[in-house]
Formats: C-alpha cells, sequence, structure tokens
C-alpha cells in the first residue's frame, strides 16, 4: 500500500470522526451541530414571506443535497428512521436549502420536529404581524431553536404523538 493511499484512508476516518464528535457539539437535545449546521437564510422581505403561497414556490431540495446533509452526520444513504431532515432556518423564514441549514432532526424525544414545526408557525406569525423583524425570527430559531420555543410558544419539552 502506497503512502498516500495510507494518508487519504487516516484523513478519511479522521473526517468521519470529526463528523460524528461535531454532531454532539452543543450538548442539548434536539439541537443540531452549530459546526455542521450554522444555518443559512436569503434576503427576504416581510411581504415576502407573508404573502400567500411564498413557501410553496421554493423548489424542493434536492436527493443530492438530502443525501449529503445526512452524510454529514453520519447517516448513509439519506435515510433515517428516527430522524426528518429539517431545515434550522425554516423555508417559510427565508431559510435555504444549502447543506449549512440541514440537518437531522429527531422525530420523537423531549425536542423534536414537531415542536420545531409549532415554533416555525408561531414565528411566522409574529413576523407578519410586526411583532417580530424576518431577522429576528431567523436569528431566534438559528441561535437555539429550543430557548426560542420556550420564550415564544412556552414551556419546557411537551409529549407529542409521536413519543
Amino acid at each position: 500500500m502506497s503512502t498516500k493511499n495510507v494518508v487519504l484512508g487516516l484523513l478519511g476516518a479522521a473526517a468521519m470522526t470529526m463528523t460524528l464528535a461535531a454532531a454532539s457539539d452543543n450538548g442539548q437535545a434536539g439541537l443540531p451541530s452549530a459546526f455542521l449546521t450554522p444555518g443559512d437564510a436569503r434576503k427576504v422581505t416581510k411581504e415576502q414571506i407573508c404573502a400567500t403561497g411564498y413557501a410553496a414556490s421554493i423548489k424542493a431540495t434536492k436527493d443530492s443535497i438530502k443525501e449529503e446533509a445526512f452524510s454529514r452526520y453520519g447517516l448513509r444513504d439519506g435515510v433515517s428512521k428516527t430522524d426528518v431532515l429539517d431545515h434550522l432556518i425554516p423555508v417559510e423564514l427565508g431559510g435555504t436549502d444549502n447543506v449549512e441549514n440541514l440537518w437531522p432532526e429527531p422525530i420523537t424525544g423531549d425536542w423534536n420536529a414537531s415542536q420545531k414545526d409549532a415554533l416555525e408557525q408561531k414565528l411566522l406569525g409574529m413576523v407578519c404581524d410586526g411583532t417580530l423583524t424576518v431577522k429576528q425570527a431567523q436569528t431566534a430559531i438559528k441561535k437555539n431553536w429550543v430557548a426560542a420555543y420556550q420564550q415564544y410558544v412556552g414551556g419546557g419539552a411537551v409529549a407529542t404523538k409521536n413519543q
């Protein structure tokens, strides 16, 4: 085996170790890795995102991007039975389909997809009624969606029908 192949093999193993380690960098259930999923958003206005049909006008995420997002978290083939691919900053609030805005979000557990969906709807309503700016809503969900849920929706983790 050549030195080049050994080095490449070690780099690949190190990258996988870094990916899996980074997936747990935040220490809080329900949150994505800040390293792998820092969040990404388009420049949008309140008028744009509050217009009827805005979210539906955004093209669906390509399968290749979905697979890349899952693989960054060590999940092969873009498939998970316990997670759903989600946008950290939701499309409804201007979130992009860039891999930096996508992560495998838990379907069940203390902080899960159902709660994040409730937060997304609450923040969109607050933007559209003028309570928050688009930037404030994007920042709140990007920084820590669990804390934003507690602030804007209220309370701690709640049981859902998926648990």
